[in-house]
């Protein structure tokens, strides 16, 4: 086993920063009021693909003499570039005291008429300590070059409340990498004073990158990640704010609030090549905002955004297609496309996290509904034990499972299949209401059961973006021509053939307060 080495050198060589039966007693059946004009980009004649990926601009590196100062600021193995340029430059910094000694004495002896020279005086080995973490004068060029040339293991500490502007995402390069707040080797902070990375590049919306293959186990905790839209605008070709998973196994991300992706996403975990992601962890993150619905979807019932916004802005917290995963004790609040989509990742249990929809209009709460990347099958896939609230908008579906959910193309071809997607809880504030609790089209096989509705309010209207039939809105909804085999919880009610339920918009509360146990 090779030792970690905490580095202290000499300060002057750092770089500067060059969702039930309606049938109850609070419930009231009504027909489907008025159509509004929505805008939506999912009623498809085919099912679309993951969102593309595109790969963020390559890092800037600086030499690795340029950062080889800064390595107090690391844990890195004593073998690493990165070790080894340091000792390089502290052992030619002692040679250079001891010549310069010599010549002063050697000059001041020829004065004086000294007769015998005295001895080189010893250099101290321990030398001036660099920085026990990066502050706000340190960049992203700096960050990555520390990982690539930090080899295997490598943490970089970033100082507690520091703000680290980015004009490109911060690459991590080798197994086991990890990007933190902490001071050195204690990696500790004290309350929430974690670090802040922003975004600034005009044409940048990645953060962070570890989808490369080689980088198993990065770790990305105790962050403040700013995706700047507000400042910066919606990029339409923009990645996720943290792109990560990919070709590797273990990679995590914890205790990291992010929020206001430029991009589709805040966090995304990539299936990698060959499908070949596995063991993501994804933890105790505060996710959102992301995203917008756009100006004329009537964003808010009565709260309006003044902001204007074009169709497609919408955004995921957590997009999840790295199979064997875990995603859990994660808040998402406004986020606006998913809160979570669930890309089948086989293997996977979502569960404990809680999604909120306050200021923004969120489409789906949580998502199992694409046939892509796996082609279908969440096998092994649990979404269990979550929390869904409408506190002060709209959620148009609690929890949508199955192609149909959110498409229009109605071919057994095209179906989702497996997964258990039990057991969570839907509720609404004041204010706040879903469309629908839970709708099943357009999976074969599946459980879904023991969902429950605490004070749910559910409402809308339809719009013109809907393929009629649509039920009424209400918690509990299957479409039972395309979902055979799939095992239901017993307050289920027959939607008839109905698919796309997303094209509701926000309208008038037509059941409020609603609760019902599984």
């Amino acid at each position: 086993m090779r030792s970690f080495l905490v580095a202290v050198l000499f300060a002057p060589l750092l770089v500067a920063a060059v969702a039930v039966d309606t049938e109850g007693p609070t419930s009231t059946k009504i027909a489907l009021g008025r159509r509004a004009d929505s805008t939506l980009p999912f009623n498809v004649a085919h099912p679309g693909t993951t969102p593309a990926f595109i790969r963020p601009a390559v890092a800037k590196l600086l030499p690795v003499k340029q950062v080889a100062g800064l390595l107090s600021a690391t844990t890195t193995q004593v073998d690493s570039l990165l070790a080894r340029t340091a000792a390089d430059l502290l052992t030619t910094t002692n040679s250079v005291v001891g010549g310069l000694t010599n010549t002063v004495n050697n000059l001041l002896c020829g004065l004086l008429g000294c007769v015998t020279i005295p001895k080189t005086p010893t250099v101290p080995t321990t030398p001036v300590s660099g920085p026990a973490c990066l502050d706000s004068t340190y960049n992203d060029t700096v960050i990555s070059s520390l990982f690539n040339y930090g080899g295997a293991g490598t943490t970089v500490f970033l100082c507690p409340g520091a703000v680290i502007n980015l004009q490109n995402a911060i690459w991590m390069y080798w197994p086991n990498q990890t990007l933190t707040t902490g001071t050195g080797v204690l990696g500790a902070i004290i309350g929430d004073n974690r670090a802040t990375l922003v975004v600034q590049g005009s044409s940048q919306s990645v953060a962070l990158y570890s989808s490369d293959p080689g980088r198993d186990g990065a770790t990305v905790k105790n962050l403040i990640v700013n995706g700047n839209r507000s400042g910066l605008g919606w990029l339409s070709t923009g990645g996720a704010l943290l792109e990560m998973g990919g070709t590797n196994s273990g990679q995590t991300v914890t205790n990291v609030k992010a929020y206001e992706p430029r991009g589709w996403s805040a966090l995304h975990m990539i299936e990698g090549n060959g499908l070949s992601c596995t063991g993501a962890v994804v933890t105790n993150n505060q996710i959102g905002p992301a995203g917008h619905a756009p100006s004329g979807a009537q964003q808010f019932r009565r709260k309006r955004d003044t902001g204007t916004y074009a169709p497609g802005q919408w955004a995921d917290g957590i997009s999840l297609a790295c199979r064997n995963s875990v995603v859990t004790g994660n808040t998402i609040t406004d986020a606006t496309d998913g809160g979570i989509v669930v890309f089948q990742s086989p293997g996977s249990t979502i569960s404990g996290n809680t999604i909120i929809a306050d200021q923004r209009q969120l489409l789906g709460g949580i998502n199992a509904v694409d046939y892509y990347p796996y082609g279908g099958p969440y096998t092994n896939t649990q979404i269990i034990n979550n929390n869904i609230v409408s506190k002060s908008s709209m959620i148009k579906i609690g929890m949508a499972v199955g192609t149909l959910s959110w498409g229009s193309y109605n071919s057994t071809d095209y179906r989702t299949s497996a997964g258990t997607y039990s057991n969570n809880i839907f509720s609404s504030g004041n204010d706040g209401y879903f469309g629908f609790g839970v709708t099943v089209a357009g999976i074969t096989g599946g459980i879904v059961q023991g969902n429950t509705f605490v004070g749910a309010n559910f409402g809308g209207v339809l719009t013109g973006a809907c393929i009629l039939p649509i039920p009424t809105f209400g918690p509990l909804y299957q479409n039972p021509y395309t979902t055979p085999s799939t095992t239901l919880q017993s307050s289920f009610v027959d939607g008839g053939a109905f698919q796309f339920a997303i094209c509701t918009g926000p309208g008038d509360q037509i059941i409020t307060g609603l609760s019902q146990l599984a």
